[in-house]
């Protein structure tokens, strides 16, 4: 009996040893378990954080290129990220900005912006498995992309900045109308004979509306959708471009001139026309090589009647203390067929028809763009610090926008937005973030 009792002890003993090893392994498991779990939320929570501070970093530098252009795009995105808590070689995080992308299906476009950070970050219960850090990566590519903007008007404050007047009927419900002036009476106006459809309409500031023509929009209205005032400024969407160099004067007519009158044929080659274009008379059949046509001084002026033609071009309208800068008047009863560059992205000017020097302000009337009934603009025409009248229309498979400083429609327009013959889409672009 007293064997059998010592070895029950014995037994017992050694069950309650092995038990609180067991609980000693499940308490260690358990107390893993929530150390990894611990350490694990706090890493989301940072790398949540490295992420948002990336993402900042390549939308600041895509908005820089979009507004000023590639010369700081690398800084604006590194000074975005510093104002999210990470700086370069500080505290142990990397910042690298790619511009262009080094990876990714963007790498090497320079309509793109990658940024790159790092940082490794203290464990706490992880250190007891000899994982004392660990090291966040996120990346992030912010670039130009395509803007639902068709109508823009880039002033700041100005009393119809855009304006419908004169019975215009203006048809453009694939895209969207955005007027950027704050104004508190008026940046929109439209009167009481228009008639305005788009997918959407958007005002910093005030719209003054007339009563609209009989039936417009079924009866909702000179403008539909309603327009949505308050709405975010939109920063000028072609900063991006840059205006061509070359000012030397090298093209000239057959004739030695650059004016046309009455019953003139001919074909014309880009270049820069010192003193601008002038084509006046009936019966005129012009056409426009493809091309760069560098309007110093002088502008393009049309009148009379007759064709004015070209496919893939891009007039540049500037001045200098020579050659006097002059508005770019499309008007009469000429007959026009322009279109813009499908090719070359923003460096040969794809998608942009007409492009006014940004230091040039231009005349209070601006640009005039008014052909007959059945004239086709393919491209944007872009005058960020002019005024442009338009009237005119998208062909039957193509696209215009219009971006200036401040707009007026006086007719019947219909633009489109069928942007799948340009190798890049949309030119009309804002800075967002695309990866």
């Amino acid at each position: 009996m007293r064997l059998t009792s010592k070895l029950s002890d014995f037994r017992s003993r050694h069950d309650s040893g092995k038990i609180l090893i067991s609980l000693a392994l499940v308490a260690f498991t358990l107390m893993a378990f929530a150390g990894l779990a611990i350490d694990m939320g706090r890493m989301e929570f940072y790398r949540r954080r490295i992420q948002a501070a990336a993402d900042s970093g390549a939308v600041g530098g895509a908005r820089e290129l979009q507004v000023s252009g590639s010369t700081n795009v690398v800084t604006a995105a590194k000074d975005d990220v510093t104002t999210n808590g990470y700086t370069n070689n500080v505290s142990s995080a990397g910042v690298t900005v790619n511009f262009p992308p080094a990876s990714g299906p963007h790498a090497g476009n320079n309509g793109y912006v990658e940024v790159v950070v790092t940082k490794p970050y203290p464990t706490t219960f992880l250190r007891a498995i000899n994982i004392s850090t660990m090291n966040l990566k996120a990346r992030a590519v912010g670039g130009l992309g395509p803007s639902d903007y068709c109508i823009l008007a880039l002033d700041p404050t100005a009393p119809k900045a855009l304006e419908f007047t004169g019975s215009s009927v203006v048809n453009t419900p694939g895209c969207a109308i955005m007027d950027d002036s704050s104004n508190g009476g008026n940046a929109l106006y439209s009167g009481n004979s228009d008639c305005v459809t788009a997918k959407s309409i958007d005002v910093v500031g005030s719209v003054s509306a007339g009563s609209g023509q009989a039936g417009c929009n079924g009866g909702a209205g000179p403008l539909a959708p309603t327009p949505k005032t308050g709405a975010t400024y939109v920063y000028d969407p072609l900063a991006y471009l840059s205006a061509p160099s070359n000012t030397t004067c090298n093209a000239l007519t057959s004739s030695g001139k650059n004016g046309y009158s009455t019953n003139k044929t001919e074909t014309l080659s880009p270049g820069v026309y010192c003193g601008g274009i002038k084509i006046s008379g009936n019966n005129n059949t012009i056409t426009f090589s493809a091309g760069t046509y560098i309007l110093l001084g002088g502008g393009l002026q049309t009148s009379g009647g007759g064709t004015v033609q070209g496919t893939g071009i891009t007039f540049y309208n500037t001045g200098n203390s020579t050659y006097s800068y002059n508005d770019f008047t499309l008007n009469g009863n000429t007959t026009f067929h322009l279109s813009a560059p499908t090719t070359g992205g923003p460096a040969n000017y794809e998608g942009i028809l007409y492009f006014q020097d940004r230091t040039q302000a231009g005349s209070s009337t601006g640009d005039i763009i008014n052909g007959t009934n059945s004239s086709t603009f393919d491209g944007v025409f872009y005058a960020a610090d002019g005024h442009i009248q338009y009237t005119g229309n998208s062909s039957v498979n193509g696209y215009t926008s219009i971006i200036a400083d401040t707009i007026t429609f006086t007719g019947s327009s219909v633009l489109k937005n069928n942007y799948s013959g340009l190798s890049t889409g949309n030119p009309v672009r804002n800075g967002a973030l695309m990866e």
